[in-house]
């Protein structure tokens, strides 16, 4: 068995549990939309404050709707021992972190991605703005994954409702999140800088850390 066919593979499991734990991600995009909707109830609609306002909530909103989703990655896998068989697969155990990082994305991080844009029209946003949200949303979902997952493997089997996962995991996300902010500003067009900026953070995040959430694993399930 090739390892593209294994990897393949790993992606229609991974696909298949998202499937069945669908209920996770609708919630994360309903908590999104409810976050964002209760900003502007609670001051003056001014479309002038909205638009000011827009990109932060947007931006923490993402982040705490991703954040919901991130015990997906390994905790079902070490409950029912199938993180075990996962280890003794004939490839390593980066390419299943690699496989859940993937899914990850494409099932929570473009969802939220694709929903944001109709937040930015609630505040008040052009489509244009609207438009260049969503892009920044795409480019840095990918690397709140990764990060996702490392968090999530150093953290493997502790109870649920531990603080320990967003204690680690928010930290490690604030310079996405500064970088963010300035490349969703309407001045970026001009100064392009954040968006390299990112997609360095990108690469990085997709390189590295895959191999760290997988050597994290092990130590944890030893």
């Amino acid at each position: 068995m090739t390892l593209v066919r294994i990897f393949v593979a790993l992606l229609a499991r991974e696909w298949l549990l998202i499937w069945r734990n669908r209920l996770e991600t609708a919630i994360a995009v309903v908590f999104f939309l409810a976050v964002a909707a209760v900003f502007p109830f609670s001051m003056e609609p001014d479309p002038k404050i909205l638009r000011q306002i827009a990109i932060p909530v947007i931006l923490t909103g993402a982040l705490l709707a991703n954040l919901l989703t991130l015990e997906r990655f390994f905790a079902d896998d070490y409950r029912d021992g199938s993180l075990v068989r996962l280890m003794l697969l004939p490839t390593s155990l980066t390419m299943v972190v690699a496989a859940k990082i993937v899914v990850h994305y494409l099932s929570a991080g473009v969802t939220l991605a694709l929903v944001a844009p109709v937040i930015a029209l609630q505040y008040a946003l052009g489509l244009e703005e609207a438009w260049r949200i969503m892009l920044v949303l795409l480019l840095v979902m990918p690397a709140l994954s990764c990060i996702g997952a490392l968090t999530s493997a150093l953290t493997l089997g502790l109870q649920r409702g531990s603080l320990l996962p967003v204690l680690l995991h928010l930290p490690l996300c604030v310079p996405i999140l500064i970088f963010s902010a300035i490349a969703m500003d309407e001045r970026s067009t001009q100064d392009p800088g954040a968006w390299y900026v990112l997609a360095a953070i990108l690469l990085c995040c997709c390189f590295f850390l895959p191999m760290l959430a997988s050597r994290a694993l092990k130590w944890t399930s030893e």
